[in-house]
């Protein structure tokens, strides 16, 4: 299972654990269990953006950027052909 998450500064799904950064995620229909997996793997992802050398203030991506429910590596690019919706209600 996978999500894409989209970096927002209005309303979140899951923050960055290390600054607090808000992202939307979307994916297929999943269960409640399933969603928190893809909000842990989300924030390991978010944490490894900063484990790699960058600019300090554009450690994430500006696009939007895949993650599966175990997916601890930088995240994939936009996958167009999966079938969206909010994953979570946003703050």
């Amino acid at each position: 299972m996978s999500a894409t998450c989209l970096l927002s500064n209005i309303a979140h799904d899951v923050r960055c654990p290390v600054c607090g950064q808000g992202f939307l995620l979307f994916a297929e229909h999943v269960s409640a269990t399933v969603r928190q997996q893809v909000r842990r793997s989300a924030e390991a992802v978010m944490r490894l953006h900063h484990a790699q050398p960058a600019d300090l203030l554009h450690v994430h991506p500006a696009d939007a950027f895949d993650v599966g429910a175990e997916d601890t590596t930088m995240g994939g690019r936009f996958n167009g052909s999966l079938q969206m919706e909010l994953v979570g209600a946003a703050c």
